[in-house]
């Protein structure tokens, strides 16, 4: 990796290692939701953007094995909400480059490069993600733009609260299936953190 490399990743990841408490968002009725074991979704905490959405859920599981299955992305495909293919480019320390396939529905597929990072902070486990460029695609075949993280933080002994920030905008999509994108990408994001957390549970 040469120095050019290292200023982009460096860049890159300056503007999202700051991060903001965001379980300071939820009210009362919010913990009486994650109590309930449900998902709480929230998309104008930052003044909703096209794909700006914050999701909480309690977690009464292992928190490392958690975090080793949402950081190992060539398992994706096997249990990720429309992800068929992942490929691995580079791996340096805590950051790897992916190649990232996803399928919204049959037949319209888009690809994209993440740069992904493993940070601990104050003891709280996250994994950050960045879109970052793939000069070879057309408009119609990638997606704009997208950035965010998971966030794992232990509450007291017996429970942990996940947080999954993401912001998602799926760029040039054919004419008439704007709001359909959209509906799928929002439905989406709950499975997303269901699903790992079954993934998780079925190697414990």
């Amino acid at each position: 990796m040469n120095i050019r490399q290292y200023l982009i990743i460096f860049f890159l990841f300056a503007s999202i290692i700051a991060v903001e408490d965001m379980a300071k968002y939820l009210d009362i009725d919010d913990w009486d939701t994650l109590d309930a074991g449900e998902i709480v979704l929230k998309k104008t905490i930052n003044g909703y953007k096209n794909g700006d959405f914050t999701l909480y859920k309690k977690y009464s599981g292992n928190i490392d094995s958690l975090f080793l299955v949402i950081t190992n992305f060539n398992d994706y495909p096997n249990f990720m909400p429309h992800v068929t293919n992942i490929k691995t480019l580079k791996t340096y320390k805590k950051e790897t480059e992916i190649e990232y396939y996803i399928e919204f529905f049959y037949g319209f597929q888009k690809k994209y490069k993440l740069l992904m990072k493993e940070e601990i902070i104050d003891e709280k486990l996250y994994l950050f993600w960045k879109k970052i460029p793939w000069d070879d695609l057309y408009s119609i075949e990638t997606i704009r733009d997208t950035y965010g993280y998971w966030e794992l933080r232990k509450i007291n002994e017996r429970e942990s609260l996940i947080i999954y920030n993401a912001f998602i905008d799926p760029g040039l999509v054919p004419y008439g299936i704007n709001s359909l994108i959209d509906i799928i990408i929002e439905a989406s994001l709950p499975a997303i953190i269901n699903k790992s957390i079954e993934r998780s549970n079925s190697f414990n």
